[in-house]
Formats: structure tokens, sequence, C-alpha cells
């Protein structure tokens, strides 16, 4: 085991081009993750989240999951992008059912377990935010992968590298190159 955890957060169908929940920069960040896959025994080790809709959902979950109900029930939607598909024969993907992987006992137990949290995937403003802020209020020491982070729209992802920015004793905000070396 390393130091430090690559959490690839829902890299999933319905955020590729002309998909439901599109991302505007997805196509930039899967090289830039499959980059990170590539040199992983370097210096940490990877999981993979996927989002699925809870079958109990609680509170605003109830309307976020009748609002998305033909994405939550697409299988082909809910599938990790192809691209990452021969990584998935060696690393975890652990599923889960709101914004933050932190919520999540296993995703939990696993952040828990390393000295430090090196994020990317998708969306910035959503699950990445969620995510990044319950690592930090848990003391854990959180590397923002920013070149492998993907944005609803265009620019949405500034405001939260702006937040991560301002966050510097808390956050590392680094490139993925940078991050490699």
């Amino acid at each position: 085991m390393h130091d430090t955890l690559l959490l690839i957060i829902d890299m999933q169908n319905a955020y590729l081009p002309k998909q439901p929940w599109q991302c505007a920069n997805i196509l930039d960040i899967i090289p830039k993750i499959q980059t990170l896959c590539e040199n992983f025994n370097r210096n940490y080790d990877i999981v993979f989240t996927r989002f699925i809709a809870s079958k109990n959902p609680v509170g605003t979950w109830l309307n976020y999951n009748i609002k998305y109900d033909d994405i939550n029930q697409s299988t082909f939607l809910n599938e990790i992008i192809s691209n990452f598909k021969p990584y998935l024969e060696e690393y975890p993907v652990v599923d889960k059912s709101t914004y933050s992987c932190y919520k999540n006992d296993i995703l939990k137990e696993l952040i828990d377990s390393h000295k430090k949290v090196a994020i990317c995937g998708v969306v910035a403003d959503c699950c990445i935010l969620s995510t990044a802020l319950d690592i930090i209020d848990v003391g854990k020491p959180l590397i923002y992968l920013q070149d492998a982070i993907g944005e609803y729209k265009q620019n949405s992802g500034k405001a939260v590298l702006d937040i991560m920015d301002n966050m510097k004793l808390h956050v590392n905000t680094i490139h993925v190159e940078d991050f490699l070396h």
C-alpha cells in the first residue's frame, strides 16, 4: 500500500459528449486520467467510483432520483467510460449514491487508510467539490489534479479551483505532469 490514494470519480458514459450530463472538457481529461492509471505503481493506489442511484433515497435524493430516473436506469450511461475498461481489471470500482465519496463506508475506509488523497474525475462543482470538502474536514491532505477534473459547463470548474487555491493549507492544486514527477 502506498501513502497516496488516487480517487477517480465517476468517469461514466453519462458525461461523454452528446450524453445527458455532458462535461465540457471530458475529452481533455480522459487522456490525463489514463496517464495517471498507467503510472500508478510509482507512488499511489487507485480506486474508481461510480454514481449509482440509491434504491432507498432519502431527502433531496428522492427528487433527484425521480428527475433523473431515465439516466439512473440506463446500463450504458452508468458504465465506466470504455477508455478505462482495461484498468478496471486491476483497480476496484466502488459505487456511491451521493455526491461525496466520503459518505460511502468502503470509500471512507480507503481514504482514511492513506496519508493523502489525489482527486480527479467529474464533476468539479458537484462530486469533486463535495468529496474534496469532506476530505479536508477530516484533516486529510488533498491533491487537486486541476487538469484532470471535468466541468459541467465551460469554465464552471474555475470557481472550484479558486476555492481549492484559497485552501492551500489543506490542498495542493497541481497538474497531472507535476504530480507524476
